[in-house]
């Protein structure tokens, strides 16, 4: 049986060797030419500018306001590209950036200047989580509003500070980077290069910096944290009820984005060896020029931040008649970046890269195919587990318990004082009149809604007052009333977000040696080599091995294909897309699955939670006869496979077929509970479907709807 053309397997699916038309895939070549050769280029594109363009000042200076923007709109597309946060005061961290790195730890604290990059990106991470524990409850419209006016209060406290800031005149970088030893097995008889030396060697470690930037943001999008910065971009609600602690993330890539800002000041603040604090319009400016080249480049992609930042900062830099463009344009700088983000919005919406890709997208699909090998999943892998030992009718206590559940809005109560007790094994249907509190019900068990009264306990534990994805981690899963996907991912991608509570690391012993090992490394390393003194040096020691070894350290450091756990996340979700029928679909984009298919990815999303409580929000809404008829077999199982489902559904075919027990709600109160042959001739339930006076007229066939 097929649903809209895709096989629904009740045992592992076979490989698919070729697209349905005949047409070959991809070759590997082709493949592993599409993943590196940006990188190659980019590489390639800031060797030959460097040394074609050392012997000119104005290119070569130019240059390194490139490499340095380039790094800043990276760190924006953190935020504003994978997480959806728009921010409108990054360029506050940028000179926060230069202070820290150029002028405090090197002239106050005795920090080699060398280590100021390190020094500011960890100090903007500081400053970054500092503002973010402050905003990130926030969202849309308001978080912005938040870090406009980070922006505009960066004059007030500069002036204010004025031992700190110098007030809005620059302060001075007093002792700049020595670049002598990088030139000293160069032969500089050409005077050019010699009296560009300075530049020259800024341009290389901001080139450096730029492709450290770059590795660090391509590994970061293939962990766990990029499939949660792009699952709260799309949908937060679904993020959290798939275990994602959407709060404390967007913390993260705040201060991950503040950090790469920070660092990419000190490029900034060793070129003009100066750096200021200029007033609000400024600073809010510059930001949205971030964003205006993050936009244009293209928001999401790792290529896109530094083309439009490589376009703008040069093609703005070129000098026409003794100026350049931007002197020429002069106060209408920001009015031509508006103008131009209106252009590109209305022309390329995704940016140059983002259109890129889509036109490469289209060759591949219309000359070779789109298909590639489906992995061959074990049986393990596809067969879905709950987290508790749960047998249907073993006897035991409950998984999932209602107590004395209130919710009200307003002064309307839409649960009223509800128990319910789900018995581990079992399909627990919930029922009812449109209205009568049964998404709130659900709702109120995964965490969405906070109950007025009562207890929410899980295998007897009071789960009532925690998140979501806490909830989640515990064992609760669901889909919901409005299938929730995160369209913009694929398919593999989905599900792999549903694994989220269950890989996390954990600090071991081995974690805590190789950080006490990098710092007693770093601090001798700091203080010897570095003429950094001794305090100072372990002090930041410490914190860059802390870094390094923390959850985000690893996922920015350590590339792909040495993290087994992401291996072993790929082989669960390649496995639950099997179970659920899905397996030849998972590298295409979600949004591209018909309305079923969908349906079925929202519950391999679920089902890779390992859940021990399944909670299905009307999963056959809107589904055809047959393909109600395919849900109830993969409903059958998933109850098959030990885990509890409670569903709540309208096709009452289904419910009566599958239910171990019904429940039926109106108005917010339990008017029924019991076996489906039980509830479909209660009185009350009648009159709550059909009204007053139409018991005579149910038939044996039950209640429909």
């Amino acid at each position: 049986m097929t649903v809209q053309g895709a096989a629904v397997p009740t045992a592992p699916a076979p490989s698919v060797a070729l697209p349905d038309d005949g047409r070959r895939p991809p070759p590997a070549w082709a493949t592993v030419a599409a993943r590196f050769v940006p990188g190659v280029l980019l590489i390639a594109f800031l060797i030959w500018f460097g040394l074609a363009q050392q012997t000119d000042r104005v290119w070569i200076s130019l240059g390194v306001d490139a490499v340095a923007t380039a790094i800043a709109v990276v760190g924006v597309n953190v935020l504003l590209g994978y997480t959806g946060l728009l921010s409108l005061g990054h360029y506050s961290f940028f000179v926060f950036g230069g202070f820290v790195g150029a002028i405090w730890a090197v002239q106050d604290w005795g920090v080699n200047p060398w280590l100021g990059f390190g020094i500011a990106l960890l100090a903007g991470m500081v400053l970054g989580a500092v503002l973010a524990l402050a905003c990130c409850h926030l969202r849309g419209f308001y978080l912005t509003v938040v870090t406009l006016g980070f922006a505009l209060i960066s004059a007030p406290i500069a002036q204010a500070a004025s031992g700190l800031f110098n007030g809005l005149t620059p302060r001075q970088v007093e002792q700049p980077l020595d670049m002598q030893p990088i030139f000293d097995h160069l032969d500089l008889k050409n005077l050019q290069i010699a009296a560009n030396k300075y530049l020259i060697g800024l341009y290389w470690i901001g080139a450096a910096l730029l492709l450290f930037s770059v590795y660090m943001t391509w590994n970061l999008v293939h962990s766990r944290y990029g499939r949660g910065f792009k699952a709260i971009r799309e949908s937060e609600l679904a993020a959290g009820a798939s275990g994602v602690p959407t709060y404390w993330y967007k913390v993260v890539a705040f201060a991950l984005s503040a950090g790469l800002v920070s660092m990419a000041g000190v490029i900034a603040a060793q070129n003009t060896l100066n750096v200021g604090v200029s007033d609000g319009a400024a600073m809010v400016g510059n930001s949205f020029k971030y964003v205006v080249e993050a936009f244009t480049g293209g928001l999401g992609t790792l290529a896109g931040p530094v083309i439009g930042a490589f376009t703008f900062t040069m093609g703005f830099g070129i000098d026409i008649g003794g100026k350049t463009i931007t002197q020429r344009l002069g106060t209408a700088v920001a009015l031509f970046d508006a103008a131009l983000v209106v252009a590109v919005a209305l022309v390329a919406p995704e940016g140059v890269v983002g259109n890129l890709k889509r036109i490469g997208a289209w060759v591949t699909r219309a000359y070779s195919g789109a298909a590639r090998p489906t992995p061959v999943a074990s049986d393990a892998m596809q067969r879905p587990t709950p987290r508790a030992a749960t047998r249907s009718g073993d006897g035991s206590a409950a998984v999932l318990e209602a107590r004395g559940l209130v919710r009200r809005f307003g002064g309307l109560a839409a649960i009223d004082h509800v128990d319910v007790s789900i018995a581990p094994g079992t399909v627990h249907a919930l029922i009812g009149p449109n209205g009568s509190g049964k998404s709130t019900f659900i709702n109120l068990i995964t965490g969405i809604y906070r109950a007025d009264e009562g207890r929410v306990l899980l295998h007897g534990r009071d789960i009532g007052r925690m998140r979501p994805s806490h909830r989640s981690r515990l064992g609760v899963a669901r889909t919901f009333q409005t299938c929730l996907i995160w369209r913009r991912m694929t398919v593999l991608e989905n599900v792999k977000v549903g694994t989220h509570g269950r890989n996390g690391r954990r600090w071991s012993a081995t974690r805590i040696a190789v950080g006490v090992f990098l710092t007693l490394a770093l601090g001798i390393w700091f203080h010897a080599a570095g003429d950094t003194d001794l305090v100072p040096a372990f002090l930041v020691a410490l914190a860059f091995a802390a870094a390094s070894v923390s959850d985000l350290g690893i996922a920015l450091l350590v590339p792909r294909f040495l993290r087994f756990d992401e291996q072993r996340t790929a082989d669960r979700a390649w496995g639950l897309l099997h179970f659920v029928g899905l397996a030849e679909r998972g590298r295409d984009r979600a949004g591209a699955l018909p309305f079923v298919d969908q349906r079925r990815l929202e519950i391999a999303r679920a089902l890779a939670s390992d859940p021990d409580v399944l909670l299905l929000d009307e999963p056959a809404a809107g589904m055809h006869p047959n393909d109600v008829h395919q849900l109830t077999e993969l409903i059958r199982r998933i109850r098959d496979a030990g885990i509890t489902v409670l569903l709540i559904e309208h096709h009452m075919d289904l419910v009566m077929e599958l239910s171990d027990t019904v429940t039926v709600l109106d108005f917010g109160c339990v008017i029924a509970e019991g076996t489906p042959a039980e509830v479909r001739t209660d009185p009350k339930v009648i009159e709550a479907y059909l009204g007053v006076g139409a018991e005579s007229e149910a038939t044996e066939e039950g209640v429909s709807t």
